[in-house]
C-alpha cells in the first residue's frame, strides 16, 4: 500500500469532533427511543457513531484509494438460485454448487425410474397397431425385448389375418412355424391384410416416387416385361448384415442363422420400374453404381425422359465421362420405386 493511500485512509478514520446531530441519528435499533438512555449504553452509541462516520468518509474516497476488503462484493446472479421459503415473505439463496448437487440428485433419481415386469409389456403389445411398433419398441428395454420375440410377430399376424386376403403361398399361416425370417414375412403380409397399409399403396400416383434416392446404389439385376423395364438396386454391400448372407447346411453357425427372426435378404433393396411407350434397348449396367439420375420432359413435351449415369464407383464430381455408361429411356409414361414390402415387389 502506498504512502498516499495510507494517508488518505488514515484521514477516513480520523473522526474529529462529534456533533450532537451525529448522536441524535445514531440509534441502536430501528425502534424509537421512548425511555431515558442509561449510562452503560453510551458505548453502543459511540460504536454506532464511529460506524456512520467511517462509512461516510469511505464513500467519499475514490475506488483506487480503497482496499479490497472495503468493497461489498455481491455474487453473480447467474451463480445464485433464489427460492422462496414456505412463509412467502423471505427467500433462500443457493450457490451454483448447491444447484448442481441438487440437479445431479434429481437426474440420478430420474434415470433410475420404475422397472415394470415384462409380462405387462407383453400384455400391452397385444393392442399395438402396426404403424406404432417402432414407437412402442423405443419406450424402454422391456418393450424392446417384447418386439424382438417370436410370439409378438405371430400374434400380430393372427390378429389381422383374414381368409379373404389373397396371400401368396409363402405368406400363408402354415409358414408361421418357421422362425427364419418371420418378421419380414409378417410385414409383407400386413400390406395384404391391414387396410391402412394396403390403401397407402393404392394411393400412389405415377411419378410420385423420387428417383434421386437411388443415387449411390448398386444395380443388381435388369429385366423387362414388354415395355416395362425393371432395375433392382441395393445399397452398399458394407451396410448388409452378416445374418442376411445365405448359408448352407454344412456352413458354420447354421443353427443360429436358421433361427434368425430378423433375416431378410431383400433388406435395403428396391426395384425401379419404368414403363415406356415402346421397346428400347439399353446397355448392360449390372454391378455398376448410379452416379446421376434425372427425370425431365420428353422431346414430344407430353411424356418424361429418364437419364441415368452408371460408373464403377460413386463419384461426387465426375469430370471424366469416358468410363461412364449412360442409360436413357424416352418417352416414359410411368415410374415407380417398389420396396421389398410391396406386394408388387418381385425378383423376376
Amino acid at each position: 500500500m502506498s504512502r498516499d493511500h495510507r494517508r488518505v485512509k488514515r484521514q477516513a478514520f480520523d473522526f474529529g469532533d462529534v456533533t450532537v446531530h451525529d448522536y441524535a441519528d445514531a440509534l441502536p435499533s430501528n425502534k424509537p427511543l421512548t425511555a431515558r438512555v442509561k449510562k452503560g449504553s453510551t458505548i453502543t452509541f459511540k460504536k454506532e457513531v464511529k460506524t456512520r462516520i467511517l462509512k461516510k468518509n469511505m464513500d467519499e474516497l475514490h475506488w483506487y484509494e480503497k482496499d479490497l476488503e472495503d468493497f461489498d462484493i455481491v455474487p453473480d446472479e447467474d451463480h445464485i438460485d433464489i427460492e422462496p421459503k414456505d412463509d412467502g415473505n423471505s427467500y433462500k439463496f443457493h450457490t451454483k454448487t448447491d444447484v448442481e448437487k441438487k440437479k445431479s440428485k434429481v437426474d440420478r433419481q430420474a434415470t433410475e425410474g420404475v422397472v415394470y415386469p415384462v409380462d405387462i409389456w407383453f400384455h400391452l403389445a397385444k393392442y399395438i397397431y402396426p404403424e406404432d411398433i417402432q414407437s412402442f419398441a423405443c419406450l424402454c428395454k422391456g418393450a424392446n425385448s417384447v418386439v424382438r420375440c417370436v410370439q409378438f410377430w405371430k400374434h400380430l399376424y393372427l390378429r389381422w389375418y383374414n381368409k379373404q386376403s389373397e396371400l401368396p403361398v409363402s405368406l400363408q399361416p402354415d409358414n408361421l412355424d418357421c422362425v427364419h425370417g418371420l418378421q419380414a414375412r409378417v410385414i409383407r403380409s400386413l400390406f395384404y391384410m391391414y387396410q391402412p397399409f394396403a390403401d397407402h399403396l393404392k394411393s400412389v400416383i405415377p411419378f410420385q416416387s423420387e428417383p434421386d434416392q437411388l443415387i449411390g446404389q448398386i444395380c443388381l439385376r435388369i429385366w423387362h416385361d414388354k415395355y416395362s423395364w425393371n432395375f433392382k438396386f441395393t445399397k452398399s454391400s458394407r451396410t448388409v448384415s452378416s445374418s442376411n448372407i445365405p448359408r448352407s447346411i454344412c456352413s458354420s453357425g447354421f443353427d443360429t442363422w436358421h433361427k434368425d427372426l430378423f433375416y431378410n435378404q431383400e433388406n435395403n433393396c428396391c426395384i425401379l420400374q419404368v414403363t415406356s411407350k415402346e421397346y428400347q434397348s439399353i446397355p448392360i449396367v449390372m454391378g455398376l453404381v448410379v452416379n446421376k439420375i434425372s427425370l425431365s420432359v420428353s422431346r414430344d413435351m407430353r411424356h418424361h425422359r429418364l437419364r441415368m449415369v452408371f460408373d464403377s464407383m460413386m463419384k461426387m464430381v465426375s469430370k471424366d465421362q469416358s468410363q461412364s455408361i449412360e442409360v436413357i429411356l424416352d418417352p416414359v409414361v410411368n415410374l415407380k420405386i417398389l420396396h421389398w414390402w410391396d406386394p408388387k415387389y418381385t425378383n423376376s
